[in-house]
């Protein structure tokens, strides 16, 4: 019995844990003879493996073993055979023949780096055609194999499709993985830029394969719609530049320096380049009003038809440049009147802001003046009492005087004489 070959059978019909157990049981079994714990290993092995990979996969390995003997020398021609008889330092024993050649019995190749599991069986298919296995195929590959979809012949991979494994060639394969149920229009366009040739159709919009592989792309970073043809950066006028950046206004105006200038800037300096920008651009453009839909838009002013009469603009450079400086002065004048505006309201707060203290000094001084006078009139009721109280007494009194004798005139005398 071939211990190792043994070994490597239930390697490669083992899962992972099994594995890893045969593993550990073979490394503390080695640990053991070094120790000098067991005479032989392989009879350890043999008692104890079988518990771990289970008895009946033990039984169908070594059964095979015995069923399949090593492969030894190739077997010699019958012109060249050795007689079985006689003696003589020449006599061999008879070659069997079984020791013929391995070869993978899908591509009947001899070669291959490592022999792989197939429907046969362990170690029946070479290395390429068991991994075409373990991806689902269940044949070798035909000379005349060509895409279920699209009818290429040439593809580096199959992929599966709708009707089974390798059946697509890889662009289809992508097109069926991402959700696309049918082969690719011949008089295909990008719904973007409108172009027939690109080498892989991206999702957009509208659904899959519908972009080429650059606008694709645009649409997963974001962007709304394809690349311009023509481009104008919009703060340093050039025209060609390696990226195309996001700016203040709207997304691929900017250039790559300028792109990375903006993207670098603070929240506070990206939101004051928003404001003049879009002050910029109210300025230079005229409103624009969609009828039909009831929406306004701005666009730039449209040029004035010159007569023939007219003289042409000596430099289009020059008119370019006093039209920033017109719109410089302009967005000065803006600025100004903005100032002015929020000095204006500063004032005003300020005013209201004093006009209110004002008014609750007021109403607390009110206040406190109706509380005197409250308490004033209720001093007056109470000193009108008083007094009409003592009048009363006083009445009494004189009645009682003349009652008892006194002389009355002397008695109203007293009673009218004036407090002094």
């Amino acid at each position: 019995m071939d211990v190792n070959r043994l070994l490597l059978d239930l390697c490669q019909v083992l899962d992972p844990v099994k594995r890893n157990e045969l593993r550990t049981l073979v490394q503390e079994l080695k640990a053991k003879k070094a120790a000098r714990e067991i005479p032989s290993v392989t009879q350890a092995l043999v008692e104890q493996a079988p518990a771990v990979v289970g008895a009946d996969l033990w039984r169908e390995c070594l059964e095979k073993q015995l069923r399949e003997p090593v492969p030894g020398p190739p077997a010699q021609s019958s012109a060249d055979a050795v007689p079985t008889t006689g003696g003589g330092e020449d006599a061999r024993p008879p070659v069997s023949s079984s020791n013929a050649q391995w070869r993978c019995n899908w591509c009947h190749t001899p070669k291959t780096r490592w022999k792989a599991q197939g429907p046969d069986g362990p170690k029946t298919l070479c290395g390429k055609c068991g991994w075409l296995h373990a991806n689902g195929e269940t044949g070798p590959r035909s000379a005349d194999w060509s895409c279920g979809w699209c009818g290429v012949q040439a593809t580096p991979r199959r992929y599966k499709g709708p009707k089974g494994p390798g059946t697509l060639c890889g662009s289809c394969g992508l097109r069926h993985a991402n959700g696309a149920t049918r082969p690719p229009a011949e008089n295909w366009l990008c719904d973007w830029c409108e172009t027939s040739e690109t080498r892989l159709r991206r999702p957009g919009p509208k659904g899959p394969g519908t972009l080429c592989q650059p606008c694709g792309g645009r649409f997963d970073n974001g962007k709304t719609g394809p690349l311009s043809p023509t481009f104008e950066c919009r703060w340093c006028k050039v025209t060609s530049t390696h990226q195309r950046r996001d700016g203040p206004t709207g997304e691929d105006e900017l250039c790559a320096s300028c792109g990375g200038c903006y993207g670098h800037a603070s929240a506070k300096v990206k939101a004051r380049l928003v404001h003049v920008e879009t002050e910029l651009d109210r300025l230079t453009s005229v409103p624009v009003f969609d009828v039909d839909g009831g929406t306004e838009t701005r666009a730039p002013p449209p040029k004035r038809a010159r007569d023939d009469g007219d003289a042409a603009p000596a430099s289009s450079l020059k008119a370019l440049k006093d039209a920033r400086d017109a719109t410089a002065v302009d967005l000065g004048r803006v600025k100004s009147e903005n100032a002015a505006l929020e000095g204006q309201r500063d004032r005003t707060d300020a005013t209201a802001a004093a006009a209110s203290a004002a008014a609750a000094t007021a109403n607390a001084d009110a206040a406190a003046a109706a509380e005197d006078a409250e308490d004033a009139q209720d001093t007056l009721g109470y000193q009108v009492r008083f007094t009409d109280a003592l009048q009363t007494k006083i009445d009494e009194l004189a009645a009682l005087a003349k009652a008892n004798g006194v002389d009355a005139a002397a008695v109203d005398a007293i009673k009218n004489r004036a407090n002094l």
